[in-house]
């Protein structure tokens, strides 16, 4: 099945409010999201597009996943690099190949003229990361840390 990506409107923001809700309902290591923070996000991108962008994932009928996108720029890469940051596919659409697919896009598209596209897995979750790294990917040379505020 083919699938349609394209940035999220927003009338579409309640739906894909939801998936993110469900997102993070999936593992309790990966912090916890309120309607606040998806909102800041949702303006912020409509704000700042240059910053990063929400695509939803279409079938012929609705929506069946997201994705946030985010660009940043690296000294080291010379260009931009996309984070994948989220990625979700609804339950009864996973195993279809909607989530491999949807990063081939992002890979054979260049969004956003990207020079690297790079994304996270789950500490644990052994399956995913195998699976992208029979798409390509490696770990990265770089442990990345962060604080929270």
């Amino acid at each position: 099945m083919h699938h349609l990506y394209k940035e999220m409107h927003p009338s579409e923001q309640e739906t894909v409010r939801g998936m993110i809700h469900r997102f993070y309902a999936t593992d309790p290591n990966m912090g916890f999201i309120t309607d606040e923070k998806i909102n800041r996000t949702f303006k912020e991108f409509s704000k700042s597009p240059e910053k990063g962008s929400i695509i939803v994932i279409k079938d012929e009928k609705q929506i069946v996943g997201y994705s946030i996108l985010v660009n940043f720029w690296s000294n080291e890469t010379g260009g931009n690099i996309v984070d994948i940051d989220e990625l979700f596919v609804e339950e009864n659409e996973r195993g279809k190949g909607v989530g491999s697919n949807f990063i081939r896009y992002v890979i054979e598209s260049r969004v956003n003229e990207c020079v690297a596209v790079e994304l996270g897995v789950i500490a644990g979750n052994d399956r995913a990361q195998k699976l992208y790294e029979r798409m390509g990917f490696r770990l990265s040379s770089n442990r990345r840390l962060i604080y929270d505020f």
